[in-house]
């Protein structure tokens, strides 16, 4: 999504300054620094309707890299039960994420 943002804003970013103009560097620098800040309060604000167990399960799959077996160890839960966290949590993350 990062990448087809990224390639947006360069074609914004062309047309509205003329290629090769010497400002288009700092142009660009803040509409990405802004579409960052933008995706990263989306991405916060979606992980705040997560379930806590949810949240931590992704938390520990994606942010300290476990795998499913690690985050069922770490939990103390069935690996089945880790798999569904997770699975159900990117699902709510990805639904949030498309609004």
């Amino acid at each position: 999504m990062t990448r087809v943002r990224s390639e947006q804003s360069r074609r914004v970013r062309d047309l509205t300054w003329g290629i090769g103009h010497q400002d288009t560097t700092a142009y660009g620098q803040v509409c990405e620094t802004v579409i960052d800040r933008e995706e990263a309060a989306s991405l916060t604000r979606c992980l705040a309707i997560l379930s806590p167990v949810q949240r931590e399960a992704i938390d520990l799959a994606y942010y300290t890299g476990l795998t499913y077996v690690d985050v069922a160890h770490r939990l103390g839960i069935p690996v089945p039960t880790a798999k569904t966290r997770i699975r159900d949590g990117i699902k709510k993350l990805g639904t949030c994420l498309k609004n």
